[in-house]
């Protein structure tokens, strides 16, 4: 792709702030600020970030950033502003306090007056944006004294947006209009010859191509020793762009949703100038700047639930850093490793990938029932699923719809024959009574026996997680009875997105095993746990052999009366590749660990399903630190060969990152129909973020077609 070419879309939509045709670019880059500004007030606001004189900004005027609450939004917006920070820091440093700083875009951004009452000394620091920006932003510096003070004495023109002190200048200014610039940026004192830090965030988006490469042709011309940092959106998944073309066509937007590749955007600045350049996504120069203490600490801040929606934002968003002259140094010391390093390696078992089809499956029409109603009672994740028997029948039972609403509703899933050969579903509510768990999120439910079963964990309305056991019981079809059983033993920590799973002893008596999670305190646990159904009896076991370590988030699946455990996320909240499987040992109340060893790694990821076909594991969505849709991968346990295969999408409006669904393969419900591939019937789950309507986009009722 030609540098001039590329295109720093889309424009994103988060937390009600809607773009469409009819706003103009002005009016959409306020917004911008706005929803980053409040962004980052909430994520001060819980404790995650310390900024006094953002605290001011936001308790001046803006009731409208007070909607910006979710918590994706705001752990996105700690981790945008530890990266930025950590920059900021890194040039003053590596500059002796020589250096300049000059933000374009900046918006209300605090950064100048939280690095002086850090330093206690001056920075050279300026700022430009759009002058309705500006003389908002000096009105707010003249009504907050804390800020003011800082700046000593200052001259403020409201009617030109400007403002200048000693070391601190706010301007407004069209970038679109490169021939003036400099020669504004010299009236105030910059000399283009000193170490230059050009900071962009959001900022190119917002320029058609054109501008955006004469901006950064502009800046790599009159600053020879500089650092250019650019904030936008990136992805490589052609589906990702066929879904935005998709909405973008429905809301009438004349928008350009490209967005450019790491690759693109390295080339873009090598192409207008800039000696060196590479790109890193947010996830992972957080985990390579901050320490395990710091990470810690955040985990203790506040309750937190989103790890899949978090991911799904933050890795969109890339830092792209450009140097030159003298300035190479510090980017090589920015520089540990390329962007890609921190995805799974897939070259070596590229040969191998195949082509899977994903399409929607037929609802059961019924005349009385609402269609729209039945489909929306799978439109949730965090739920719990179990098989009912081997006619594809399903029961699931709570979990999220939407990023605060927990359900307790009980729902019975089917697949009725099929209709053009495509399996027909049919999805009817359950009664339940007696001594329901209630609302209530990533807790487990197994099967225990003919007509019962059991629900385990999870937390509630209240973000409180608890070790509760319910057992429910098919009294008559399609209706329940909730009780709670008294248990004995030793009861394990409460939990939530933990393992729980059936299996059989030697002599093939059923016992429930539970392994991992999370603790009422947020942290990863690697525990596990043996409960005996008659009469329900805890046992704390002893692990042996290949030790899983403390993890929450995983994939599972029975095979061979064993338990298998895939992905995951470590007590550091990073993503696992690893694939162990736990058996019961010989001893009383021990579990044996065995750790897979593969030609191919598979890729590091959470919240994945999983299934077992004869001797294979089928492993289904889940969340990557990498863009686009996850590869189905199919691991042969016995030999350890792998296959991935890539998912087709039919449909633009079906999630194309999905993870948290359940799934499983259909059985032969058509005992004369050929089937000429593996099917499985996927239903739940969350996926992508719809940036025009800002919706998390449901898995509905749908099946993977498998060549096996």
């Amino acid at each position: 792709m030609d540098a001039a070419t590329v295109c720093w879309g889309p424009r994103k939509s988060i937390s009600g702030f809607r773009w469409g045709p009819r706003k103009s670019v002005t009016t959409r880059i306020r917004q911008t600020n706005d929803l980053i500004t409040g962004m980052k007030a909430a994520a001060t606001r819980v404790g995650y970030f310390n900024d006094s004189f953002l605290n001011l900004i936001s308790s001046l005027s803006i009731s409208r950033y007070d909607a910006i609450n979710t918590p994706w939004c705001v752990r996105f917006a700690y981790v945008r502003m530890i990266c930025m920070d950590h920059i900021l820091r890194k040039f003053i440093e590596e500059t002796q306090h020589g250096g300049q700083i000059i933000s374009f875009g900046a918006g209300f951004d605090t950064a100048y007056f939280r690095l002086k009452e850090a330093l206690g000394r001056d920075i050279c620091f300026v700022e430009v944006d759009l002058p309705k920006v500006v003389c908002e932003k000096i009105e707010i510096i003249q009504a907050t004294p804390n800020m003011s003070y800082l700046l000593k004495t200052c001259d403020i023109n409201i009617k030109e947006a400007t403002l200048k002190s000693s070391d601190y200048h706010l301007f407004g200014f069209n970038l679109n209009n490169t021939s003036e610039l400099l020669l504004k940026l010299l009236e105030l004192g910059i000399d283009p010859s000193r170490p230059t830090l050009i900071l962009t965030e959001f900022v190119l988006p917002y320029m058609d191509s054109q501008s955006s490469s004469d901006f950064i042709k502009w800046s790599s011309e009159s600053f020879p020793h500089s650092l250019h940092l650019s904030h936008g959106v990136t992805h490589s998944a052609e589906e990702i762009t066929k879904t935005l073309q998709y909405f973008q066509a429905k809301h009438g937007s004349t928008w350009n949703i490209d967005c450019p590749t790491p690759d693109t955007v390295v080339k873009q600045f090598k192409d207008l100038g800039w000696e060196e350049s590479f790109v890193h996504n947010l996830p992972c120069y957080y985990y390579k700047i901050k320490d395990f203490g710091e990470r810690q600490r955040v985990r203790q801040v506040c309750f937190f639930d989103e790890y899949e929606n978090a991911a799904l934002v933050s890795q969109a968003f890339f830092l792209a850093f450009s140097a030159k002259g003298k300035l190479l140094s510090l980017l090589q010391k920015l520089r540990s490793s390329d962007v890609n390093t921190c995805k799974c390696n897939l070259k070596s078992i590229a040969s191998s990938q195949k082509s899977a089809v994903l399409n929607r499956v037929y609802h059961v029409e019924k005349s009385d029932v609402n269609t729209d109603y039945a489909l929306k009672l799978t439109c949730r994740n965090g739920h719990a699923t179990v098989a009912l028997q081997e006619n594809n029948d399903y029961l699931m039972y709570g979990g999220k719809c939407g990023e605060d609403f927990l359900m307790d509703s009980l729902v019975h899933v089917s697949i009725k024959g099929t209709k053009d050969s495509i399996p027909v579903h049919e999805t009817t509510e359950c009664s339940a009574s007696g001594q329901s768990p209630g609302r209530i999120a990533y807790s487990s439910l197994v099967k225990s026996g003919k007509d019962e079963f059991i629900l385990y964990g999870g937390y509630d309305e209240d973000c409180e997680a608890n070790s509760d056991i319910f057992v429910l019981k098919e009294m008559e079809p399609k209706k329940y009875l909730w009780s709670m059983p008294t248990l004995n033993g030793t009861i394990p920590s409460a939990r939530w997105r933990h393992t729980a799973a059936v299996i059989m002893d030697k002599k093939g008596k059923a016992l429930m095993i539970v392994y991992g999670g999370k603790d009422g305190f947020g942290d990863a646990l690697g525990d596990c746990y043996i409960l005996a159904l008659e009469p329900f009896q805890w046992h704390r076991c002893a692990l042996s052999g290949d030790i899983p370590d403390a993890s929450h988030s995983h994939g599972s699946a029975v095979w061979k009366g064993s338990l298998l455990l895939y992905g995951g996320l470590d007590c550091d909240e990073k993503p696992i590749n690893k694939l162990y499987k736990l058996s019961l040992a010989e001893a009383e109340h021990q579990i044996d660990c065995h750790l897979f060893n593969f030609c191919s790694p598979l890729p590091a990821r959470y919240t994945p399903s999983c299934m077992v076909k004869e001797d294979s594991l089928i492993i289904v969505g889940g969340v990557e630190w990498k863009l686009g849709s996850p590869e189905i991968f199919v691991v042969d346990l016995c030999n350890g060969l792998t296959s991935n295969y890539k998912i087709n999408v039919q449909l633009p409006t079906e999630p194309v990152l999905i993870y948290g669904m359940s799934c499983n393969i259909i059985q032969d419900h058509a005992p004369n129909r050929i089937k000429k591939s593996t099917e499985i019937f996927i239903f739940g789950g969350g996926g992508y973020i719809n940036p025009y309507d800002e919706e998390v986009l449901f898995t509905k009722p749908s099946i993977i077609f498998l060549e096996l």
